[in-house]
């Protein structure tokens, strides 16, 4: 049996991961297009319908890094920043939304309550996603603290349909020994750390008001890049928690044969890819179509040809923006066999980055082993093949550490990221 619906851009908030079908059945954990049960590797693919094929240029960048993004699965611990190449008003960024949408289009989802299902005006965040229990009705109250969809939240007999980390309850960071499964996260609430009574929402309000995080916000959260001065691109740990739970395979158990790897490809104009990029929905912002078919168990699979449809013609005066790099100047040098190092001509306030070919990576070396040194810290890549950052000073100096044999200096691309807007 297939199961049929459409995520659309919202502007809400979400909570600790939950899979697409949580809001009609809690127990259901979704799966990338063409798993079926068996460990291995993953090839999902992204492209552009071919009606569209006047927007390649415009948007090959952004689904290029899209999907090395989601390929990648890092953590971008400061993935929410200043609104600088898209305007601040009237601009909505085309690639810190596809990356949102195309996280639905993998299974996971952004199950937090609409004001208008809880009776709530809008407020500073969100409470998480629940079904009624008994009584019918959805139970809210922010607690003590005041902050909605924080760990004091008081529920009532609602059913919670998200899961958290058993450990501490922090949705902004990954367990320290790295297994993501059923023996780290949870759903049932019996399961949250003494002190909670509900699980962290990772929304930007929750980042700054309990954990000290200014510039964090989950990237499922819905809205996002509605939020006039801000952006985010870049994964949050739940983000990446949510896939990897599911990678654990039908057993959600990490190291077994049925765990699986993703292998993300951009394959350009296409109407076959696994997910299908459109611009002709007739109104909203953005949403993904999403279906998902029966595997084992409470274990379900998207199906194939998802859509990821686009509105040309947005609401409010607002107009999609589509970065593009445009090319500095930089002196390139090797330090030795695995770093390369640029001093990088820049603006300060402007967003600049690097970008290096896939092949800077072996088979089996991770992304997470590239260490880049920034503004005086080491720092992680954006993905296997990106970082991005806002430049201080008229030169910035970029080392990047690979994790064993650097890409030849001439691979490497320094830019600056200025954005198109659509006609």
């Amino acid at each position: 049996m297939t199961a049929a619906t459409l995520i659309a851009l919202f502007t809400g908030q979400v909570v600790a991961f939950t899979y697409v079908t949580a809001k009609s059945d809690a127990e259901i954990i979704v799966h990338p297009a063409g798993y079926e049960g068996r460990g291995g590797e993953l090839v999902v693919t992204l492209g552009l319908h071919p009606d569209f094929a006047d927007l390649e240029d415009e948007i090959a960048f952004s689904a290029e890094h899209v999907a090395a993004i989601w390929d990648s699965l890092l953590v971008w611990e400061e993935n929410l920043g200043p609104s600088i190449e898209i305007p601040k008003i009237g601009g909505t960024d085309f690639f810190g939304t596809l990356i949102h949408e195309f996280g639905h289009t993998l299974g996971i989802a952004h199950p937090t309550l609409m004001a208008n299902e809880v009776n709530a005006s809008r407020g500073r965040g969100k409470f998480s996603m629940a079904e009624p229990g008994p009584n019918g009705k959805f139970d809210i109250d922010e607690g003590p603290d005041g902050i909605r969809g924080s760990s004091d939240d008081d529920r009532g007999d609602d059913i919670n349909t998200v899961y958290f980390k058993k450990s501490d309850n922090n949705p902004f960071s990954l367990p320290e020994d790295d297994v993501i499964d059923s023996t780290t996260y949870s759903r049932n609430l019996e399961d949250l750390p003494s002190g909670s009574t509900s699980p962290n929402v990772a929304s930007r309000e929750v980042a700054a008001d309990l954990f000290s995080l200014p510039n964090t916000e989950a990237m499922i959260v819905g809205g996002g890049s509605l939020v006039p001065a801000q952006i985010r691109r870049g994964l949050g740990a739940d983000d990446v928690a949510a896939i990897r739970y599911a990678m654990s395979g039908v057993d959600e158990l990490q190291g077994t044969p049925d765990d699986y790897s993703l292998k993300i490809k951009w394959v350009g104009l296409s109407d076959s890819s696994d997910v299908i990029i459109r611009f002709d929905r007739p109104d909203g912002y953005a949403a993904a179509f999403v279906g998902v078919r029966a595997i084992s168990g409470n274990h379900k699979a998207m199906g194939k040809n998802r859509i990821i449809n686009y509105n040309p013609n947005l609401p409010g005066n607002r107009a999609w923006y589509f970065p593009q790099p445009s090319p500095v100047e930089s002196n390139a040098r090797a330090i030795n066999e695995r770093a390369l190092e640029f001093d990088v001509v820049t603006k300060p306030g402007v967003r600049y980055g690097l970008s290096w070919p896939d092949s800077a990576l072996e088979k089996e070396e991770k992304a997470s082993s590239i260490i880049i040194q920034h503004d005086g810290k080491n720092q992680g890549a954006m993905s296997g093949r990106l970082f991005l950052f806002v430049a201080k000073g008229s030169s910035t100096n970029i080392k990047i550490a690979f994790p064993s044999m650097a890409p030849d200096l001439s691979e490497v691309e320094t830019f600056e990221l200025t954005a198109r807007k659509a006609n």
